[in-house]
């Protein structure tokens, strides 16, 4: 199941360029071109781009804001690799022989995640860009943010249902993560949920996560539920009627000691990316530590804009972007429980 955003592709290999792209990445110089009046030169404007460029990793994002993310591997590697680990160890008594010592049990499977690099970019024509600039009308920037956005759109995809097509799954398609339930359509809530429906549902999942020897329930923080954002706004919304000053929202953070957040794409995927064999689409949860500790999502290559070149004809200015995607380290899988059809989107 490839990806079909608007703004990217994915490349067939590291250092293979499509060849639609051939033609508006051959290293030719800037030509120049006429300014307006101000003196405005539209290549400097081009140009421009290059010092728009997030300085973060990521953008910001709720989602994005939680996960953490491994730049440190190179940019070149096809593939991630590590260890699942679910790791437990306890403590007995020493007896005066020290006979039976308790130690910790370590799973070493070796688990290989693919990386994939995809490229994006915009083209202008020249005559557009300087009508644009006699108009005052900032056009690089704008396109500048509108790839930085399907940036953040794909990230966000990325994180949560991978790519199957690709061998890379996400926190909801994950088999590392058995934590996970389907709720039937008279179970999930919807807009007629009561304040203590709508906490029970999240305080169930939250705590069908087991306490472990890594102590899931410590007091480091990290620990996050992760809900459709119509179903966020419902639970704040949405009031205890003996104490209308606690919501379902309060309620639920002050019993489990995890934090709500909205996430708009939650609200609907496609249940092809989310493999759960039905066709449309369905709303999710996901809950969990969210620290480094627990996972990474493997990022090789941050959004990165090349220098802009010129087509052979000087007729047109094309800016590529490329990154690299890689997938989940579960590092921890039974730290996390996720849900499908929690919520009746509207």
């Amino acid at each position: 199941m490839t990806f079909d955003n608007r703004a990217f592709k994915r490349c067939p290999a590291p250092g293979v360029v499509p060849g639609s792209m051939l033609a508006g990445m051959m290293p030719l110089s800037m030509r120049s071109v006429r300014g307006d009046t101000n003196g405005n030169i539209t290549n400097e404007q081009l140009i421009g781009i290059l010092d728009r460029v997030y300085e973060r990793a990521t953008p910001d994002h709720p989602l994005l804001n939680v996960l953490s993310f491994n730049t440190s591997i190179d940019s070149g590697n096809v593939a991630s690799r590590y260890y699942e680990g679910s790791s437990r160890a306890r403590f007995s008594a020493m007896g005066p022989q020290s006979a039976d010592f308790n130690t910790a049990d370590l799973k070493k499977q070796a688990i290989t995640i693919p990386i994939e690099h995809y490229f994006s970019g915009y083209e202008v024509w020249m005559r557009e860009a300087e009508a644009l600039a006699l108009a005052d009308d900032q056009a690089v920037p704008r396109m500048s943010r509108s790839i930085t956005q399907a940036y953040r759109d794909l990230l966000i995809l990325h994180s949560l249902v991978g790519d199957p097509d690709a061998g890379i799954s996400g926190l909801l398609n994950s088999d590392k993560i058995t934590n996970s339930r389907r709720y039937s359509d008279t179970d999930r809530l919807d807009a007629n949920s009561t304040a203590a429906a709508i906490t029970d549902r999240l305080v169930d999942l939250a705590h069908s996560i087991a306490d472990t020897s890594e102590d899931i329930y410590g007091d480091e923080g990290g620990y996050i539920c992760a809900v459709p954002s119509q179903l966020f706004r419902k639970a704040a919304s949405t009031y205890f009627g003996q104490d209308s000053n606690i919501s379902a929202k309060d309620r639920f953070e002050l019993t489990t000691g995890f934090q709500l957040v909205p996430i708009n794409r939650l609200n609907s995927l496609d249940n092809a990316l989310l493999q759960n064999g039905t066709s449309g689409t369905s709303s999710a949860v996901v809950a969990g530590k969210f620290t480094s500790d627990t996972h990474e999502k493997i990022l090789p290559k941050p959004l990165e804009f090349l220098q802009p070149h010129t087509d052979s004809a000087g007729l047109r200015v094309v800016v590529p972007a490329t990154t690299a995607i890689g997938g989940l380290h579960l590092y921890e899988p039974l730290s996390f429980a996720v849900g499908t059809n929690i919520w009746d989107t509207v």
